[in-house]
């Protein structure tokens, strides 16, 4: 392989950007970990020069890519997941933190497993008879962009992306537009270096013209691929023997990393029928529930009240002590009236997931015994499923659901009629409620909580957009620029 280094304009215009590029990735990560300003060093330094090979054997340097590109993917997907996080304050660098639970291992097994199906992208790629440069382009980004996703998914909401979110993703797209996205991190831990990975990818040429791909060699390319991917299959199968999926916080690129999390949270996704169990007995019990029927007129008016932004924070003593005055006293005096029953009660859920709450008071049913993370609201409930409300409509009551926000967010608008409500109420609507005791009318119109501070997330966003818009228009430009000289030279 033949170094040079280019002393033309255009040669110094690509190792102005290449310096600026990793300078801006080594202010980010050496403020986060030190000792990942080595891999801005080693990417510099791969990007400035032109790189001639001048190997025979044409698939040496497919090994040698794909080793590197496993090596250079699984680091920085795992930057960008655990980028900020408390636990980081302990290492200086990524790879003792990766390797922390390596047991009675060397090296953690998660490291093999995932490296193996990172080379296997890159060979299905090369075995679709695309070229190196542009093989080795595209592999990074089949990872990068759900780690990206990840990274944003457990700033907003504390915990990390998995295979069942992907059911509320257009619920997550709703209430996105009203938060703000860290671009520094991102930018300098992930996209810079990804650049200067580019720059050097396209450095690299091969001495020999190239020649078209014959049958021997696809099927050379081919047969790596499924050799390469069959050896991932048989380690991920023994990886998932001996780990589990996590849901909560950043537990998934602790214990696994987010890729194999994510794949083994989809693998583990399927609900598993319990032993003993008849569908059949199941609506039997269902019809003998309908059977203690009462009078509506003779019996209270029941609201359920489920606020998911409410916390009596003075519960806890560090934060009573310090309060000059009560912050909730008409709450308070409400739960110390005399025919008061209050209590505590544990929530299922915690950073998203908000409709597992209700499915769990309304059924009855936990969502323990179910896979991690699954939302029944947007995932099960397909027909009629019993309920509270299915009981007391059943039994004369005049049930209502009502939810100040989209009504299409984890399907409410389908599933709160399964679960028994014969009227659904939702963020805009305009509805007649009547009291099944006093008979009082009234007419009310839902307008969402999000319209009450509207002016100020207005506002907000509107900085964020414009700040957000000329890094990304000068990223762009450089990016484009950048590449457009690496043409050139070529």
């Amino acid at each position: 392989m033949d170094i040079q280094i280019d002393r033309t304009r255009k040669g110094i215009i690509k190792a102005v950007a290449a310096t600026v590029t990793a300078s801006v990735a080594g202010y980010v990560m050496s403020g986060l970990l030190p000792l990942s300003i080595i891999w801005i060093i080693l990417l510099l330094f791969l990007s400035i020069p032109s790189w001639t090979v001048r190997e025979e054997n044409r698939y040496l340097p497919d090994l040698i890519t794909g080793l590197f590109l496993s090596i250079f993917v699984l680091y920085f997907s795992q930057f960008i997941n655990m980028a900020g996080h408390e636990i980081f304050k302990d290492y200086s660098s990524l790879f003792s933190y990766m390797n922390r639970r390596a047991g009675g291992y060397l090296i953690d097994p998660r490291f093999p497993t995932e490296m193996l199906l990172i080379v296997s992208v890159y060979a299905f790629l090369r075995a679709c008879r695309l070229p190196r440069r542009i093989s080795s382009a595209v592999t990074p980004l089949l990872f990068f962009i759900p780690a990206l996703a990840d990274y944003y998914v457990y700033t907003f909401r504390g915990s990390e992306l998995i295979f069942p979110d992907l059911y509320g993703a257009s619920t997550a797209f709703t209430v996105a537009e009203g938060y703000h996205f860290p671009v520094l991190i991102p930018l300098g831990g992930m996209i810079c270096p990804y650049i200067l990975f580019l720059i050097f990818t396209f450095s690299v040429r091969d001495s020999a013209p190239h020649v078209k791909a014959d049958a021997k060699s696809i099927l050379t390319r081919a047969g790596a691929f499924i050799s390469l991917f069959a050896m991932f299959l048989i380690s991920f199968l023994n990886y998932r023997s001996f780990r589990y999926p996590y849901s909560y916080y950043d537990q998934p690129s602790q214990g696994n990393g987010f890729t194999l999390n994510f794949l083994m949270s989809m693998t583990g996704f399927n609900i598993q029928k319990p032993e003993g169990y008849d569908s059949k007995r199941y609506y039997q019990l269902v019809s003998d529930s309908y059977e203690y029927s009462f009078d509506p007129k003779d019996s209270p008016d029941i609201v359920v009240i489920m606020n998911e932004s409410f916390s009596d924070l003075s519960v806890y003593e560090g934060i009573s002590s310090s309060l000059s005055e009560d912050p909730i006293p008409y709450f308070h005096s409400l739960s110390s009236a005399d025919n008061a029953v209050t209590g505590f009660a544990y929530s299922s859920v915690f950073g998203g997931r908000t409709p597992n709450s209700e499915y769990e008071f309304l059924t009855g049913i936990t969502t323990y015994a179910l896979p991690d993370g699954l939302i029944p609201f947007s995932y099960s409930i397909n027909s009629d499923t019993f309920s509270v409300a299915s009981y007391l409509r059943n039994n004369g009551y005049e049930t209502y659901g009502i939810h100040p926000f989209m009504a299409s967010n984890w399907k409410r608008d389908k599933v709160y009629p399964l679960l028994g409500f014969k009227n659904s109420i939702f963020m805009k609507s305009k509805f007649i409620i009547q009291t099944t005791k006093k008979r009082i009318t009234a007419t009310i119109e839902v307008i969402g909580l999000s319209n009450n501070v509207k002016p100020a997330i207005i506002k907000i966003r509107k900085y964020s957009k414009i700040k957000s818009l000329v890094l990304t228009v000068i990223f762009i430009y450089l990016s484009i620029r950048t590449l457009l000289i690496i043409y050139e030279i070529k």
